[in-house]
């Protein structure tokens, strides 16, 4: 590479998405394009690093991280941290082991699933490269940081002479490649990686470490440091600040992914047992993240500090705090909603938080997505990255697919692995769009979201409950969840979510909607059953799930249905007292008309002279959302009963189709995503216009751009006033940040939707949110891209 000027790796995070980016390889001495051999006449050395030699005597420092890691990159520093403490944590290593030699590998689909997700994490931080022509970018990041490459093409044992000779190919074709790249590390190499019992020995006390023995003996004894007889050699990927002193090479493997994975077990079994160094690497990149990435300036008005039951609340600092793993969570006894094990929440103890003080936009204020800066304001630097990390992965081809495969094989009814699995799955994907376990840890979501200008959909996540007995241990979580939200103050929590299926079977759900579609049909069939409620179907509704009469009602169903009803009116009366509004979560098609039938005859008892309590869920992908939703409002205000929509896109298109299909009819969903576009708008125009006339109330969960913009547009048009309870903004947790903030910062109501509850549990609802991550390219493109650029502006700043 001569003529060529070496720079320093500037600190800026173009490694991400998912933090790294491999260079144009066509540059690459070593580049190697498929179907041709290395030409090795064509490469030259490569020039030694121009900074000075330290003086004679100049002892090892650990100390200075500044200095340890001036040569590495924001990007590259973070995805250290990240995957150093992902391959320490507890369970980590086993469930990828377990993975790798289960059956999923003898499936070509998972197969590759697998190799994909291995090579994007544990193979990009701790391999080279899948040749040598990758493996040469590493060899020049390296000599540009002042190290050299132990080159190792990762082979295993062979197992017979053809082996053996193609194994004797890779590693003379290696050497004569390394040949021509100039001078090689020869003779004596002290490869330790300061190994002994704890970091507070290698800390507290660093003569004790090999390394630093071995330097100051070096020292002594007159050895110089350009000696090539003494180098010192770490693994690459590990021990960095070790590596910087002497003359040090990294242990560079490189090879095909699965060749190279019995590489990637030993060193991920390994790195959990290197707390000395491991531990010592994560504390100095962060001390050394900490002097990169300074905290925007808060002017005063924007500064915050509710009190809740005598505490402060600040506002969480843009500092990397958050990690290890880029999250870490408050001390939970300081919570309101905290529960200990064995103990009830004690709503006495309770105080409603205060509502941020920042000024309230200009009238007319246009939704802004452009400035990240002003976006992202409330949201700490650590939150930036691991939202990008995770939405990255969701979004990464075969991801969702191989967890989706992983969840539902044999490994689930393996107690062991079961238990590493779902300890992997809390700390990636759970942590990211959910809110805790328990009430008590959602809690402290709640309070970020409100420091933040938002509000929380809570939503306990309960799928379909099968018999009475989970039906009543689900009306009590919901109860719970209300009366928990009511002592919080009318605005940090804006819904609590109820699905209908919790609390009565979906069985009796499909009988229930069996008999209405009937009714609808037979306008003479008499269902002594039925109660006073809205219209539930249109001309344009389904009724293909209903082909015959259905047989009546037996008296177990009929005390089903009693009692499905009554935990419905127990919600509803608490929902009442304590002036919470819920949200019913619509279903498919199949159960959806008793599920209206529920939802309407509640907001019918429960009517009020003020805004609704009892909002139905809309799916907009639906050929008659529409006609339903006037159809509903329509006689609600002929019988004077305040109604409220929450209108959704919809969740279920894939299985509808497929129905639909297998029965030869039309399907209920717009034929494209276009149509279903239009109907949101058109649906959102009709609910803006009743509530410009002061009648009905309406929450738009878009994560749709133009959508959200074209919805605010018209509510200003309207002359809707911003702080009217009766239109409102949602979002997913952890989705559509950009969207969220936007319409926040223009002066609109938004909430998130903030599902929790037990891992397990709140499986299904994960594995939906990664499916869907994935097609809602237009929203979490634009998030990452945004965080990304908020997170390069705080670091230049």
């Amino acid at each position: 590479m001569a003529g060529r000027t070496i720079h320093r790796p500037k600190h800026l995070l173009r490694s991400l998405p998912l933090l790294s980016r491999r260079p144009n390889s066509t540059a690459s001495p070593f580049f190697t394009p498929a179907g041709h051999q290395l030409n090795v006449a064509e490469t030259a050395p490569y020039p030694k690093p121009t900074k000075p030699a330290p003086a004679a005597g100049t002892p090892v420092n650990l100390d200075d991280a500044k200095e340890l890691f001036s040569s590495v990159s924001t990007g590259k520093l973070i995805k250290s941290i990240v995957t150093l403490q992902a391959a320490s944590m507890k369970g980590v290593v086993e469930l990828g082991s377990t993975v790798v030699n289960s059956r999923l590998m003898k499936s070509p689909i998972s197969r590759k699933m697998l190799l994909e997700s291995i090579e994007h994490t544990f193979y990009d931080h701790f391999c080279g490269g899948k040749d040598l022509g990758e493996a040469d970018r590493i060899v020049k990041r390296l000599w540009d940081s002042g190290l050299m490459a132990m080159l190792d093409y990762g082979l295993e044992h062979a197992t017979d002479n053809g082996a053996c000779d193609r194994n004797l190919d890779e590693f003379v074709q290696t050497i004569e490649s390394a040949k021509h790249l100039g001078a090689s590390p020869q003779c004596l190499f002290l490869a330790s990686h300061g190994l002994h019992k704890t970091l507070h020995r290698l800390w507290k006390n660093p003569p004790q470490s090999q390394c630093k023995m071995a330097a100051a003996k070096a020292v002594d004894l007159g050895i110089k440091r350009e000696n090539n007889n003494l180098q010192f050699a770490q693994l690459y990927g590990m021990a960095e600040a070790l590596s910087f002193g002497f003359k040090v090479s990294k242990y560079l493997p490189f090879g095909p992914v699965e060749q190279v994975i019995p590489y990637l077990l030993r060193r991920a079994e390994e790195n959990k047992g290197l707390l000395s160094t491991s531990s010592l690497d994560r504390q100095l990149m962060r001390t050394h993240k900490q002097h990169t990435v300074l905290p925007p300036k808060v002017s005063q008005s924007r500064r915050f500090n509710p009190v809740m039951a005598g505490r402060t609340i600040h506002r969480p600092k843009h500092l990397l705090r958050s990690l290890p793993l880029l999250s870490r969570r408050p001390n939970s006894t300081a919570s309101p909603f905290f529960t200990p094990a064995g103990h009830q929440l004690n709503l006495a103890e309770t105080t409603p938080d205060p509502k941020p003080t920042k000024p309230a936009p200009a009238a007319g204020t246009p939704v802004n997505l452009d400035d990240a800066k002003e976006l992202f304001s409330s949201v700490s630097t650590g939150k930036l990255i691991k939202s990008i990390v995770t939405l990255q992965a969701a979004s990464m081809k075969g991801v969702v697919e191989l967890g989706s495969t992983v969840v539902n094989s044999r490994l689930m009814k393996s107690p062991i692995s079961r238990k590493m699995l779902l300890e992997s799955i809390e700390h990636t994907f759970y942590d990211h769009f959910c809110g805790g376990k328990d009430l008590g840890e959602a809690d402290r979501i709640v309070k970020r979201l409100w420091d933040s200008g938002l509000m929380a959909m809570l939503d306990y996540g309960l799928e379909h409950a099968t018999d009475n007995g989970a039906c009543d241990r689900n009306l009590d979580e919901f109860v719970q969840t209300i009366e928990s939200a009511k002592h919080l103050g009318a605005s940090p929590v804006s819904f609590v979510v109820i699905k209908i299926t919790a609390i009565c079977p979906p069985r009796l759900l499909n009988r229930i909607s069996d008999f209405l579609r009937w009714a609808h049909k037979d306008k003479s069939l008499q269902l002594p059953w039925k109660l006073e409620t809205l219209p539930i179907f249109a001309e344009s509704s389904p009724l293909y799930h209903t082909l015959k009469k259905p047989d009546p009602l037996t008296l177990d169903e009929e005390h089903d249905l009693e009692l499905a009803y009554g935990r419905l009116m127990k919600i509803c009366k608490h929902s009442w007292e304590g002036k919470v509004p819920v949200v019913i979560d619509a279903e498919d098609t199949s159960i959806q008309p008793a599920i209206d039938y529920f939802t309407y005859s509640a907001a019918i008892k429960y009517r009020s002279d003020e805004n609704p309590l009892i909002f139905n869920t809309i799916q907009a992908y639906l050929r008659d959302a529409r006609d339903r939703m006037v159809m509903a409002k329509r006689a609600a205000d002929s019988m004077g009963v305040p109604v409220g929509f929450k209108l959704v896109r919809g969740a279920y298109m894939t299985s509808e189709r497929r129905l639909a299909s297998m029965l030869g009819v039309r399907s209920p969903i717009h034929d494209t995503i276009e149509d279903t576009h239009a109907c949101f708008d058109e649906c959102a125009a009709f609910m803006l216009e009743e509530i410009a006339r002061g009648s009905g109330s309406v929450v738009l969960a878009t994560h749709n751009l133009e959508s959200g913009k074209m919805a605010a547009a018209k509510a200003v048009d309207l002359g809707i006033k911003r702080e009217n309870n009766n239109l409102q903004f949602a979002q997913l947790y952890g989705m559509a940040e950009a969207l969220s903030f936007g319409l926040k910062n223009a002066g609109f109501k938004v909430s998130k939707y903030l599902p929790f509850g037990p891992v397990e549990q709140v499986i299904p609802y994960l594995l939906r949110r990664a499916e869907e991550n994935k097609g809602l390219l237009s929203t979490s493109s634009l998030d990452r891209q945004l965080m990304r650029k908020e997170i390069l502006r705080r670091i230049k700043s």
